[in-house]
Parts: C-alpha cells; structure tokens; sequence
C-alpha cells in the first residue's frame, strides 16, 4: 500500500516548497494534494486558524483525506499490472496542525466550554490522524526568510504555533520526523530517507 505522508508545520517554514521539490525529484515518485487548502477555499477561508474554529472543517478535511487514500489503493488494485505504485501520497497539513491551531484560538477564550469543545476536537483529529503513516514537520529557520503576507501569521505567532504543532505531532502517537536541514536539497534528502525508511 501507498504510504500516507503528512507535512506540518506553520506558516512560511517552507512545507510547500519541499512538497514541490519532492515532485519534481526523480529519485521519488509522489503525489501531493493541497487537501487543506482546498477545504479552507471551500469553506470561504484564507487561513487555517479562521477554518478551524468549526467542526465542519475537521469533518471536510477527514473525507478528503480519507477519499484521498482510498482512490489511490483502488486505483493500485484495479491497475496493477500497468502502475508504477507511487512511494507516498503527500499531503499539506496534518490533523495536528489542525488541532495546533485550534488550541491557540480557544487559549484566547480561556473559558471552561471552550476547553470542552477543544478537547472533543483534538480528541477526534488525534483518531483521524490515525490514517498517516507519518508526519514531516518543518520547522521555522531564522535562515529562511519569513515574507510579510497579509494572509500569513507575524513571525512571534509562528513561533508559537511551531510550538504547538510540534507539541500535537508528538501527542497524536504517529511517526513523526523534525526536519534539520536548511538547503532544498539536502531537505529532499531527509524527507526521502524518512519516508522510505521511517525515523
């Protein structure tokens, strides 16, 4: 079966670019799909912590993921005499990033339901996470420069968020990798060993 790669991490720590780099490799056959980002443009959303604050978007980002996976091993079965079988589906975002930016929203609410509902939701992205076989996370680098985008979080919030991204990636029970690298490249490298081999 097509192993099942998630990249987390926040904003502008270069998950996009690695996705891209990773397709165009040739030493490693990959799919990505941009599910989260689709879901936020459905729901009418620029960013992930406006999506969020709904049950609605978890359960969106669940059946596409899911959807994802199983089109991917039928398609497998069904063709298996004619397919090269990709290493990984890759995908933008993980069920921790979700939760991550979940628990910073209800943090500045601070109030007992609120605590309650984020408990249900992580509660439920913890068992939807289950689907990965892995997360990448990528983590924010003073040598890679951060872009002021009106749609992307101030550099004080991504550290906070990298924090707490971090924190539900090793929460959530699913082998999980820390990218060390700096340069493009030898990212690939990382990834690619992560992936065909594990942590």
């Amino acid at each position: 079966m097509v192993k099942m790669i998630a990249f987390s991490g926040p904003q502008n720590s270069g998950k996009t670019t690695l996705l891209n780099a990773l397709k165009e490799e040739t030493g490693l056959t990959v799919d990505d799909f941009k599910v989260s980002r689709a879901v936020q443009a459905k729901m009418g959303h620029d960013r992930l912590s406006d999506a969020v604050k709904t049950f609605e978007y978890v359960r969106d980002f669940q059946i596409e993921i899911a959807k994802t996976k199983l089109l991917h091993d039928t398609y497998v079965k069904l063709n298996s005499h004619f397919l090269v079988e990709p290493d990984a589906i890759l995908t933008e975002r993980s069920f921790a990033d979700i939760a991550a930016y979940a628990e910073h929203w209800v943090t500045s609410i601070n109030t007992t339901e609120a605590r309650k509902w984020l408990d249900h939701y992580i509660s439920s992205c913890k068992t939807s996470q289950q689907i990965y076989d892995g997360i990448v996370f990528t983590p924010s680098h003073k040598d890679i420069k951060f872009e002021n985008d009106p749609n992307r979080a101030n550099e004080e919030s991504q550290k906070k968020m990298e924090s707490l991204i971090l924190f539900q990636c090793k929460q959530f029970g699913v082998p999980y990798h820390v990218v060390e690298s700096v340069s493009i490249n030898d990212r690939v490298e990382e990834v690619k060993a992560f992936i065909s081999g594990g942590d």
